[in-house]
């Protein structure tokens, strides 16, 4: 017998070069009885000029997450113009609060905006991944830890990182959170070293916490601490791809430095690892920051020329001469780019864009 309960709700928005499906949030309903829509899922599907869809991605109402995203080309061979050659997909991946997380920053004996007491040293042999990991050797009496220190917002982050333990059976690791100048710990966990990671098998750890006040400097520090008297003489533990994402929830591990625009890292004398250490524009100009794009707190706003281009960027990484020849049997591997923008009087042509572009320097060989 047929009711007269509403079903599930979409709407279909056609637009020049794009089509979007809007679905319904927690409620079930595409606009409640408030006149509200603010929980409603979008899905966006791009088009070419001849009609094909090329990219697909689905956000929050207001487009300030994403919730996966996926791209296609075609094959240009004219009878076979609608396969697909290529495709991919990636999820969100948050802004990473820490510099140098993947620790390939590394000279002079230490890891660039990183801190250490008792023995940590640079792995290059047994990597988690790259070329560096840090080696944490506490010994029976004292412990080993590595930290940085930065200024946190009030709001909730999520820590994650990958590590692998050997030989630590007596000993115990944890990731603390402090507040600089100050002995109350604002959080603590400690994550596993059991017997089934004694094999040297990769393990993940992850936690979330709370910073309750508006601006906060703090001490972010994973430490291996002996707690028992006969603990291993030989623990080796190293970690890498540390990241520190504002929100609930493990992310993957973001390479970009700074990529929240926000410079919020702390030197030992605690003043702020500056935005330019990471990011150059195309003049010799300061970076223009833009301030009213809620909730991402500070953008950049680059102004176009129609003599040239106009931009932002960051070297992501240059392999010293040292280790390239490290890397000449290396199959490579995939990387994903995103972010937010918006434009405003921004044309689209063969002669202009807009755009996110990626320029990679292959080295050659002697």
């Amino acid at each position: 017998m047929a009711g007269t309960t509403i079903g599930q709700e979409i709407a279909i928005n056609y637009y020049n070069t794009y089509t979007e499906v809007v679905g319904t949030g927690n409620d079930d309903v595409l606009v409640n009885e408030l006149g509200e829509d603010k929980d409603n899922i979008i899905t966006r599907y791009i088009f070419d000029r001849y009609g094909r869809a090329v990219r697909r991605y689905t956000t929050s109402r207001d487009g300030t997450e994403i919730y996966n995203a996926s791209y296609g080309t075609y094959e240009t061979q004219e009878n076979i113009k609608n396969n697909i050659k290529e495709q991919g997909s990636f999820l969100h991946t948050d802004a990473n609060y820490l510099l140098n997380g993947n620790f390939e920053s590394y000279s002079n004996n230490s890891f660039a905006h990183w801190y250490t007491s008792g023995n940590v040293t640079a792995e290059t042999f047994y990597t988690v991944s790259g070329l560096y990991s840090p080696k944490l050797q506490p010994t029976r009496s004292t412990g080993a830890s590595i930290y940085q220190t930065m200024y946190l917002s009030k709001g909730t982050y999520t820590f994650s990182m990958d590590y692998v333990s050997k030989y630590a059976s007596g000993y115990t690791g944890s990731l603390s959170v402090y507040p600089l100048g100050g002995s109350n710990c604002l959080h603590t966990e400690e994550f596993s070293l059991n017997s089934n990671l004694l094999n040297g098998a990769k393990a993940y750890f992850s936690s979330t916490f709370e910073i309750t006040e508006g601006s906060l400097a703090v001490m972010l520090k994973i430490s291996i601490t002996p707690t028992e008297t006969n603990a291993s003489y030989d623990v080796e533990f190293f970690i890498d791809n540390l990241m520190l994402k504002k929100g609930n929830g493990a992310s993957e591990f973001n390479i970009i430095s700074y990529g929240n625009f926000e410079d919020n890292i702390l030197t030992p004398d605690e003043t702020l690892v500056p935005m330019s250490d990471y990011w150059t524009t195309d003049t010799s100009s300061q970076i223009v920051y833009y301030y009213g794009n809620a909730p991402f707190g500070r953008s950049i706003q680059l102004t176009g020329n129609a003599l040239g281009e106009r931009y932002v960027k960051q070297r992501i990484y240059e392999a010293p001469q040292s280790t390239i020849n490290q890397m000449l049997g290396n199959t490579g591997a995939k990387y994903a780019i995103s972010g937010f923008a918006k434009a405003a009087q921004a044309i689209g042509s063969s002669r202009a864009s807009f755009r996110l572009r990626v320029d990679i320097t292959y080295y050659q060989g002697p």
